[in-house]
């Protein structure tokens, strides 16, 4: 079993990621202290809203921990992006101005200041859901610059879609980059594969294959036999082994709570549909995703939104809306 204090300690100081969480599963295995294991839950809440994957905080846990400042606001950063997932607006605004109330200073109080980074990533995320960039970005930059390590690499990555959103491409490169740097500084493995592959992301959108095939050759060879071998080999295959491989990417990208890689396998195969003159289908491809990933992922929902301006841009508005009338048709 690992020390559950130290572990806490360095959650506490560097913020956390996935790749904590085998030490969190570790050290809450047997533990008999109600209040450090309340903590880690709250640790592992915030992982599995990652994922869309909770429900939010237990009142007993809550109960436990009131009176603890950075434990108050961590909880309701959770409780605002679970309320998030399930689309429930009440809620949604009491957790925003419950965290508005208590987001001030604490100079000093190295907790106090990890909580106000995960609460800032949230609100950011609140904004997306909204579609308000300019705030999202104004609440992920303190934590990008300055943040503990793991939430200053999540708010670098919520960066990278951010500036897809808007869309500028120099930035969302400038960023995935940043991000990759700093995870793997940090040996935090599972966050520098994630930011590998947005750097890979934005490569594709810029149109630069090479960079493209450059950036994930690297990944595909290091996770033979992983669940982002169909999404990498498809990067790096031609165009009909690619569609196939797509395929197979969509179905296990949910099955593992990886809405970018969902995003980015869907984003792919509706391009492919687009470059080959079938508007319909990609349009319903991309319907589908959106519906999917707006309640619980708006970060990477709004760089799907972007795509389907640029769509609506490129072809008119006129043939746009015969596209998607003849996407509703298929429907039945």
């Amino acid at each position: 079993m690992k020390d559950a204090a130290s572990v806490l300690d360095r959650l506490w100081t560097e913020g956390v990621s996935t790749d904590d969480l085998p030490d969190i599963a570790a050290s809450r295995a047997g533990l008999e202290d109600i209040r450090l294991d309340s903590e880690l839950a709250l640790f592992g809440a915030w992982l599995a809203a990652d994922e869309a994957n909770t429900a939010g905080i237990d009142s007993a846990i809550s109960e436990r921990l009131t009176g603890e400042p950075a434990a108050e606001l961590l909880i309701l950063a959770i409780e605002l992006r679970a309320a998030m997932h399930r689309r429930d607006h009440a809620a949604i605004d009491l957790a925003l101005a419950a965290i508005d109330e208590r987001l001030t200073d604490a100079p000093g109080d190295r907790r106090r200041a990890t909580a106000r980074a995960a609460a800032e990533i949230a609100l950011a995320e609140a904004a997306l859901y909204s579609g308000d960039l300019e705030t999202a970005s104004h609440c992920l930059d303190p934590v990008a610059a300055s943040g503990p390590t793991a939430f200053r690499i999540a708010a670098l990555v919520r960066h990278v879609t951010v500036a897809l959103a808007r869309p500028d491409l120099m930035v969302a490169q400038t960023r995935a980059q940043q991000a990759l740097m700093l995870a793997r500084q940090a040996h935090r493995t599972l966050q520098a594969e994630q930011a590998q592959l947005l750097v890979g992301l934005v490569a594709y959108l810029a149109g630069d294959t090479e960079e493209m095939r450059k950036t994930l050759r690297p990944l595909l060879d290091e996770n033979v036999g992983g669940p982002l071998v169909p999404l990498l080999a498809a990067g790096l295959a031609g165009p009909d082994e690619a569609l196939s491989l797509l395929g197979a990417g969509v179905q296990i990208a949910p099955e593992r709570g990886d809405a970018a890689g969902y995003a980015l396998c869907a984003l792919v195969g509706a391009r492919d549909h687009v470059a080959h003159g079938r508007r319909p289908d990609a349009l319903l491809a991309m319907s589908a995703v959106r519906v999917r990933l707006g309640g619980h992922a708006p970060q990477v929902a709004a760089v799907l939104d972007a795509e389907l301006l640029a769509w609506r841009h490129a072809w008119g508005a006129s043939a746009f809306a015969e596209a998607e009338k003849a996407a509703i048709a298929r429907l039945g």
